[in-house]
């Protein structure tokens, strides 16, 4: 899983990913959200345009039938691990690829 902090305001949530819905109603403020590896989606990085949701580099891809894990760090050097995601195969990123990471299915909130 990748879990990132967040913060929750009304009806939705704010991590570097963006501002997202929030899944449910809560208190604002600081929070913690789970995203599942499968519910990220990885595009090439263009140079020269800007691409949505934040920008991270491959540093290793296990090929793996229908999709490939990947494992990314942070472009900007935050964060604190590297964190993995599974893409399809039939989209292939190697060790050194910028991509930009965006949300493709729900967050799960953590107070």
């Amino acid at each position: 899983a990748v879990i990132l902090p967040a913060t929750r305001g009304d009806g939705w949530i704010e991590c570097r990913l963006g501002r997202l819905p929030a899944p449910a109603p809560g208190a604002p403020g600081p929070a913690t959200i789970l995203i599942r590896p499968e519910d990220l989606e990885l595009r090439r990085a263009d140079a020269d345009a800007a691409a949505p949701g934040s920008l991270a580099v491959v540093r290793d891809a296990a090929f793996a039938g229908a999709t490939t894990t990947l494992r990314l760090d942070w472009a900007d050097g935050s964060g604190s691990t590297t964190f993995v995601c599974r893409a399809p195969s039939s989209r292939p990123f190697a060790a050194g690829d910028r991509v930009s990471v965006s949300l493709a299915g729900p967050v799960h909130i953590f107070a």
